[in-house]
């Protein structure tokens, strides 16, 4: 959390009388001293905020490293994009960038734009984060493959960014998972790997450990969504919005419509979670349902089925209040037994929406949720809940049921 800065006045201390002893003066000056320092430091904790505003609180326990694979050719912006949200985020506090090549000798990016890389691929540290970007990817060494193929083993996600895909494809790691890259690339894709869904028309798709992004800039939406998966929506909204002033498909905010906010039916928007979801969570079977909207309502039902016996129900509705969509839930247990009185019913108002994500939040139980489709086959809600300062999350995935 950032130090407020200090004025000059807070800072200066007055001078002691005469009478005062020694001692007194040197705990003065101390003190003096002191304050001082808090607000340098207050000043080096603010002097890269965008002025008027700081970044929300973000628990973050440990440094991440995010390894961008470069070499000769490389697509500036797929490189440059994706390391500028990381390095961002939550204020520098979350992410080390590095850049990872065949060796540390300064390499032209497709332009002529020069990088230093930090490591060769045999000194590189464990990476957390692997990001492959396109441009002259017949530059990547065998050595540079194998280094992919290792370092991937360890990390938490690997995004390609644009043609970047094809090298996961050379890899071998986009067979039996969902994948974009930019359109002019889509059907070469598809070809080169039939055991691969290609999807079209996708700034992003995220298949778990595996996410791939659409052409150049979409790297940005993909980065974003890494942030909002390990850090929290809060810190992915807060560094596309309040820092980058990025509205694309990452961003948490409705798009701009000719310069101005799309105020079309917020229910209209939230067709993307209809139909039927089905999934699985430490062996037992997770169903969602939701109708499509009519009037000002939808409704939705999850269910919870464990050796073949329903075990946990929710029934809920979306529907508009005070003009914002307000989701309520009731919980009923085996043989449906109500959770709560009707006066007591969790209600949880709209606070973001785009075209495939939505974010509902009970400010007073400290609870939200957030249903996103990365894909039309998929659907992800995240339960996310701070308890005394602590942030913890619970996430359901689900594919569309036939």
């Amino acid at each position: 959390m950032c130090i407020p800065m200090r004025t000059r006045s807070d800072c200066e201390g007055s001078t002691a009388p005469e009478r005062t002893p020694r001692s007194f003066v040197g705990i003065v000056a101390l003190l003096s001293i002191l304050l001082l320092l808090q607000c340098a430091a207050g000043f080096a904790a603010n002097r890269n905020a965008p002025e008027g505003r700081n970044a929300p609180p973000v628990a973050v326990d440990s440094v991440r490293t995010v390894a961008i694979l470069l070499f000769e050719g490389a697509e500036l912006l797929d490189v440059a994009g994706p390391a500028e949200v990381f390095i961002v985020a939550a204020e520098g506090k979350a992410f080390r960038v590095i850049m990872v090549a065949e060796s540390t000798a300064p390499l032209h990016t497709m332009g002529g734009v020069n990088i230093t890389p930090d490591y060769g691929f045999a000194e590189a540290p464990r990476a957390d984060v692997i990001v492959v970007p396109g441009g002259d990817m017949q530059n990547i060494s065998e050595r540079g493959m194998q280094w992919l193929r290792t370092a991937s083993e360890k990390a938490e996600i690997v995004m390609s960014v644009c043609m970047g895909a094809f090298v996961l494809a050379r890899a071998g790691m986009l067979d039996g998972i969902e994948a974009t890259t930019h359109h002019w690339g889509v059907d070469r894709l598809e070809k080169l790997v039939p055991g691969c869904k290609v999807l079209r028309d996708r700034r992003f798709v995220d298949s778990g450990k595996i996410i791939t992004t659409a052409g150049v800039t979409a790297g940005i939406d993909g980065a974003l969504h890494v942030v909002g998966r390990l850090l929290g929506s809060e810190a992915e909204h807060w560094t596309a919005v309040e820092w980058m002033e990025h509205r694309g498909g990452g961003a948490t905010e409705p798009a701009l419509v000719n310069g101005e906010r799309d105020r079309s039916s917020p229910l209209a928007k939230l067709a993307f979670i209809t139909g039927r979801w089905r999934g699985e969570m430490k062996g037992s079977v997770i169903e969602e349902s939701w109708s499509v909207a009519e009037g000002d309502n939808m409704m939705g039902m999850f269910r919870l089925v464990k050796e073949g016996e329903g075990v946990f129900y929710e029934f809920m509705t979306i529907e508009i209040a005070r003009d914002t969509p307000v989701l309520r839930i009731r919980h009923f247990s085996q043989g449906l037994v109500a959770w709560e009185e009707k006066d007591n019913i969790d209600e949880y108002p709209l606070v973001e929406l785009t075209a495939s994500r939505a974010v509902f939040e009970n400010e007073d139980s400290g609870m939200r949720l957030v249903y996103e489709c990365p894909t039309a086959e998929v659907l992800t809600i995240t339960l996310e809940t701070t308890k005394e300062g602590k942030k913890s999350q619970t996430v359901f995935s689900f594919h569309r049921a036939p």
